[in-house]
């Protein structure tokens, strides 16, 4: 008998024959701890612009951080918590589909989070804050989260400081 492989048929009759086997990455079938362990390992990297704040999230979108706060809040420093800011870890994956668009089409992939814990302690400085704008800008706003602490039911995770950017601070879909 020949080997395994996967198939796929595509708009245009053509077969793609894949040599692996890749797993489709489920996380609602990882423990709890498990996915403290995908937040431990995260890197941060990936910036989502839109907005009145920042999100990240790794390049896999299976750890993403938000950040967000009233449009007239912009200060050079916001500590947190801060009863005006949400801010918090998601663990999932595509975090960040169709994230500010509101033409979703019904193929697209959504957002699926399986667990969502609080920024309990942490400083979110923007580097300019002079230069944040109160309408949709494309220019660059940048932050720094410093000394976040994230409450996990593993208990307190430390996350080193994040450089956060937001290309379209201050829009929104629609």
């Amino acid at each position: 008998m020949g080997e395994l492989r996967d198939v796929l048929y595509v708009e245009n009759p053509e077969l793609i024959v894949f040599d692996q086997i890749v797993p489709v990455f489920e996380p609602a079938l990882l423990s709890e701890s498990e996915w403290v362990d995908l937040l431990r390992d995260a890197s941060l990297s990936a910036p989502w612009g839109c907005g009145n704040g920042f999100a990240a999230s790794t390049e896999d979108q299976r750890v993403g951080l938000t950040v967000y706060g009233p449009a007239d809040s912009v200060a050079e420093r916001v500590a947190l918590p801060n009863a005006g800011w949400r801010a918090e870890i998601r663990v999932g994956k595509h975090l960040f589909a169709n994230h500010c668009n509101d033409m979703a089409l019904p193929w697209d992939v959504s957002p699926t989070a399986v667990a969502t814990w609080q920024i309990v302690e942490g400083v979110l400085v923007y580097i300019d804050p002079s230069a944040t704008p109160f309408e949709c800008s494309a220019e660059p706003i940048e932050a720094q989260l410093i000394g976040a602490v994230v409450d996990t039911p593993a208990g307190p995770i430390y996350l080193p400081d994040i450089h956060l950017v937001n290309n379209a601070y201050n829009c929104f879909a629609g």
